[in-house]
C-alpha cells in the first residue's frame, strides 16, 4: 500500500501525526477548541450571492500521508459550515462554497434568496468539534434603498465660460449593497446633452467619479442654466442621483464705478456699472472681493458691494464673470489713517515760527496737521510742504505747553501722537530765540500758510 489517510482526520493534521508516531515529541499534546469570532461582512442583503469571510480558529486541515515517499499533503476542504436562525425553527442554510484561507480564516459563499433574519455561524473541523458565533450574520432581505451620490466639485451656482474646461467629481455609497454603474450628463434647455460613465471595479460598495466636460458655447450672449446630472446604479437597479445648476457666462462690461477712493478699514459702498452683468458676477479692488462675497448683483447693469480692510494703496477694479475677468478703467485709493511717529524739534517758543520736521506714515496732500491739546482747538501747521507719504515739513503755530501733534484725512481718519511738542515758557533762554512770525503765521518768501 502506498498511501493511507488519516481516520477521521480528528486533530486536524498535528494529533494525527502524533498518532502514527511520527512525532514522538508530540506525546500527551492537546489540540485547543475550535473558536469563530467574526464574520465579514457581518450583514449583507439577499439579491446576490454573498462572499463572507469567517475569522476564528485554529482552522488546522488534515493531512493525507504517502507513507512510501514519507510526504503529508494538506486537506484543506475537510471543514463545513452552516447557518441557523437565531430565533431557531427553521432550516440551517449551508453555504455553496466553503474554503480554507489560513488558520484564522475560511472563505463562504451564500447564495441569494437567504431568509432575511439574524443567524448563528457554526464551523465544524475535520476533527468534528464544532465551533459557533451567536447571531454572526444578519440577512437584511431585498436592498431597496438607492445609492447616496455626493456632488463634490463644482458646487451649485458656480459659473463656468464658454470652451472652458469643467472638472467634475462625485461620490457614490451604496452602503451594504454594491454598485453597478455610475453615469453622468450634462445639458441646458439649448445645448446638446454630454453624457458618459466611469469605471467601476467589482464589488465596490462606495466609489469616486471624475470627469472633464468643455462647456459649449451658448447660442446667443446671455447666461444659461446648464444642469449636471450624476446618477449611481446599484445591482438590483436602484438609482441614487445627484444635480448642480451652473451658469455660462458671458464676458462682462464695465462703464464706470464710484466713489474712486475709501478709507483701508473698509465700509465703503462701491457700485459698478455695466453691462452682461449675472447673478454671481464678482468686483475685486486689487484681489480683494467687495462684501458679500464679490458684491450684490442689482440688475445686468449694476453690482454693488462694500470694500473691507486691506493695506493702504491704490489698486485695479476689477470685474469677473466665471473666469472671464476685464479691468475697469482707473484705479481705487485705499486710504491709510496717517500717523504721526516723531516730530523734530520737539520743543520751541510760544510764539510758533519754528521750523519742525514731522515724519509718519499715509501721509498726503489732503492730509491737514495741527497743534494742540484737543482735535476741535488744534492750531494749524504753518506753511506745511509735503516731501513725501512719510514727511512733510512747516513751521509751528503759535501754543503754549505740552501739546498733541494731529493728522487729519478726510477719508482715512484721524490720527495723533500724544505731547509730541513742548511750547517752551517765555522765561526759557531759548525761548525767543526766533521770535515771533510776521502776521503770526507768514510763510517765508510770502508763501500761503
Amino acid at each position: 500500500m502506498s498511501s493511507m489517510r488519516i481516520p477521521g482526520r480528528a486533530s486536524l493534521g498535528v494529533a494525527s501525526l502524533c498518532a502514527l508516531s511520527l512525532w514522538a515529541s508530540c506525546a500527551g499534546s492537546t489540540e485547543p477548541a475550535v473558536t469563530v469570532s467574526a464574520v465579514t461582512p457581518a450583514s449583507a442583503y439577499n439579491d446576490a450571492p454573498v462572499s463572507l469571510v469567517i475569522h476564528g480558529g485554529p482552522f488546522r486541515p488534515a493531512y493525507e500521508l504517502d507513507t512510501s515517499g514519507g510526504t503529508a499533503t494538506a486537506q484543506l476542504g475537510d471543514f463545513t459550515a452552516f447557518l441557523s436562525r437565531s430565533s431557531g425553527g427553521a432550516a440551517r442554510v449551508v453555504p455553496d462554497s466553503l474554503g480554507w484561507l489560513s488558520t484564522s480564516e475560511l472563505a463562504a459563499v451564500l447564495h441569494e434568496g437567504v431568509a432575511a433574519g439574524t443567524y448563528d455561524v457554526e464551523v465544524r473541523d475535520p476533527r468534528g468539534q464544532l465551533g459557533q458565533l451567536a447571531s454572526g450574520f444578519t440577512s437584511l432581505g431585498s436592498d431597496s434603498t438607492p445609492p447616496a451620490v455626493t456632488i463634490v466639485e463644482p458646487t451649485a451656482g458656480t459659473i463656468v465660460n464658454a470652451e472652458a474646461e469643467v472638472p467634475v467629481a462625485f461620490t457614490a455609497d451604496d452602503g451594504l449593497g454594491y454598485l453597478s454603474e455610475l453615469r453622468w450628463s450634462v445639458s441646458s434647455s439649448d445645448i446638446k446633452t454630454l453624457s458618459g460613465t466611469c469605471p467601476l471595479d467589482p464589488n465596490a460598495q462606495q466609489a469616486t467619479c471624475r470627469f472633464l466636460f468643455t462647456v459649449p458655447p451658448p447660442p446667443e450672449a446671455t447666461s444659461l442654466p446648464l444642469n449636471v446630472v450624476v446618477e449611481a446604479v446599484d445591482t438590483v437597479g436602484n438609482v441614487g442621483r445627484a444635480q448642480a445648476t451652473l451658469a455660462i457666462g458671458v464676458t462682462p462690461e464695465v462703464t464706470s464705478f464710484s466713489p474712486a477712493e475709501g478709507p483701508a478699514v473698509g465700509g465703503t459702498l462701491v457700485s459698478v456699472v455695466g453691462d452682461d452683468f449675472i447673478v454671481g458676477t464678482q468686483v475685486l479692488v486689487g484681489d480683494t472681493l467687495l462684501a458679500p462675497d464679490g458684491g450684490t448683483f442689482v440688475s445686468s447693469g449694476l453690482i454693488q458691494g462694500t470694500t473691507v480692510a486691506y493695506e493702504p494703496g491704490v489698486y485695479p477694479v476689477s470685474v469677473r464673470t466665471g473666469s472671464a475677468t476685464v479691468v475697469a478703467a482707473g484705479t481705487f485709493a485705499l486710504v491709510g489713517r496717517p500717523e504721526v511717529l516723531a516730530v523734530s524739534p520737539s520743543s520751541g517758543a510760544p510764539a510758533g515760527g519754528a521750523p519742525i520736521t514731522i515724519v509718519g506714515r499715509y501721509f498726503r496732500s489732503l492730509t491737514r496737521f495741527s497743534f494742540g491739546s484737543a482735535m476741535s482747538s488744534a492750531a494749524a501747521l504753518c506753511c506745511p510742504s509735503l516731501k513725501s507719504p512719510n514727511r512733510i515739513e512747516g513751521f509751528t503755530p503759535p501754543g503754549a505747553g505740552a501739546v498733541s501733534v494731529f493728522a487729519a484725512d478726510a477719508v482715512g481718519g484721524v490720527g495723533q501722537l500724544p505731547l509730541a511738542f513742548t511750547y517752551l515758557s517765555v522765561d526759557d533762554p531759548d525761548a525767543g530765540a526766533l521770535g515771533p512770525m510776521p502776521g503770526g503765521c507768514q510763510c517765508p518768501g510770502g508763501g500761503t500758510p
